[in-house]
């Protein structure tokens, strides 16, 4: 499975909103990577399985997914949210409805093959709970 593309993520230490492209990387363990710009070859860094040998700058951060729980956030901004198994949240928002709704349907492909760490299906978390959810 393959997906990468602009997103705007709200920071932990600062809760301002910047654009960065995450890259969906499946293996060693399921993770999206993010970063200030666009790679170079962003099919370099799935197929390397994130160590991408060079050509690219190190990701800035990265999101794991095996365990994690998202769900949509009506907030008007094109919101969704992921939160990782340890309880971290990632509030992200789409650059619009089209878009949000295509990373929502990977991010719930990826769950439904990998599930979480204990074998069980991954969980989302319903809407009305996620606009709630600060």
């Amino acid at each position: 499975m393959e997906a990468h593309g602009w997103l705007t993520k709200q920071g932990h230490m600062m809760p301002t909103w910047k654009k960065r492209y995450f890259i969906l990387v499946m293996k060693p363990t399921v993770r999206l990577l993010y970063y200030a710009e666009r790679p170079p070859s962003p099919e370099r860094v799935i197929e390397s399985e994130g160590q991408d040998g060079g050509n690219n700058k190190p990701p800035q951060g990265e999101i794991p997914l095996a365990g994690a729980k998202f769900g949509k956030k009506d907030d008007g901004h094109f919101g969704f949210e992921i939160i990782s198994a340890d309880g971290k949240s990632f509030p992200l928002r789409g650059v619009n409805e089209v878009e949000r709704g295509a990373w929502i349907e990977v991010i719930q492909e990826v769950f439904d093959m990998v599930g979480d760490h204990a074998g069980e299906p991954a969980s989302i978390v319903p809407p009305a709970l996620c606009a709630t959810i600060e």
